[in-house]
């Protein structure tokens, strides 16, 4: 049995509810993590440079090609730059909450990430059902 990545959304949900920043930079980074692994999973994606793994995923599903579009079942392939765009975002805050400690992390910027991973899984089980 593979491990079930949407579980780390549900442990940043449990995790916002410690109204900490400890607790929100957490959660903002499961929450990326439960998404962007079901997304490279789903893509099949295997970093083989070695470097910027997550930039360079991220940079292919906002520039799908064919192959990508197939692993993916949307009407429109606007739908997968769109998740790359989100995609983006989550990761420039995971990045911020994993690595400046100069910033605050507040509540709201973890509930942002949150709502975003929800959208994402909810445009994944639509496109699944068709």
């Amino acid at each position: 049995m593979s491990f079930d990545w949407r579980t780390y959304l549900s442990l940043a949900k449990d995790l916002i509810k410690l109204q900490t920043e400890t607790a929100y930079r957490a959660a903002i980074s499961r929450a990326y993590y439960s998404v962007y692994n079901i997304l490279r999973v789903r893509a099949g994606y295997v970093n083989r440079n070695g470097t910027s793994s997550h930039k360079d995923f991220i940079n292919s599903l906002k520039n799908p090609g064919d192959d990508l579009y197939d692993a993916f079942l949307f009407d429109d392939r606007e739908d997968l730059v769109y998740i790359g765009n989100q995609l983006d975002d989550l990761r420039k805050a995971r990045n911020e909450a994993d690595y400046n400690g100069k910033v605050t992390v507040q509540q709201r910027d973890c509930a942002r990430a949150i709502d975003k991973v929800e959208c994402i899984f909810d445009m994944l089980d639509e496109s699944d059902e068709d």
